[in-house]
């Protein structure tokens, strides 16, 4: 009886869980002042994904959950490009020094005023090294947070 329960608790939890969590992913494609309920989903979205991990593995390990956790497993591969976009891990790029014809470069930084506040001694240096990196990427737009 008791097995019976949980059983069920879980395909019912595991199976709200994963629509939150594909609403949660939907929200890009969706309207927001339309859809407002399904876009406040998107602040859980990391929660969720937890969740619908963790029916993933449990489901994994039980034996009589064992194909319940194909829903899961299709959940996040349903929503695989929203959690390589929440992750944002993109091995393999790296910035390339040779600049491609026309193409434009922008380079962001907060400087922090160029590290004024620091000692005297160490302004110069920072300062320097600041100065020279800036130098050497090139940037055809230069964007300087607390300048």
């Amino acid at each position: 009886m008791l097995r019976t329960f949980t059983r069920r608790l879980f395909i019912i939890l595991n199976g709200l869980v994963v629509l939150f969590f594909l609403l949660a992913c939907a929200n890009s494609f969706l309207q927001p002042g339309r859809w407002w309920a399904v876009s406040l989903l998107g602040l859980f979205f990391p929660y969720l994904l937890l969740l619908v991990l963790g029916f993933f593995i449990l489901a994994l390990f039980a034996p009589s959950l064992r194909r319940w956790s194909l829903l899961s497993l299709a959940a996040i591969l349903i929503g695989w490009t929203n959690i390589r976009s929440f992750l944002a891990f993109h091995p393999g790029n790296h910035f390339n020094a040779v600049r491609q014809p026309h193409t434009l470069r922008i380079l962001t930084w907060n400087v922090r005023s160029f590290d004024d506040f620091i000692s005297k001694k160490r302004i110069d240096r920072h300062r320097n090294k600041m100065l020279d990196y800036i130098g050497s990427r090139q940037a055809d737009v230069l964007c300087f947070q607390e300048f």
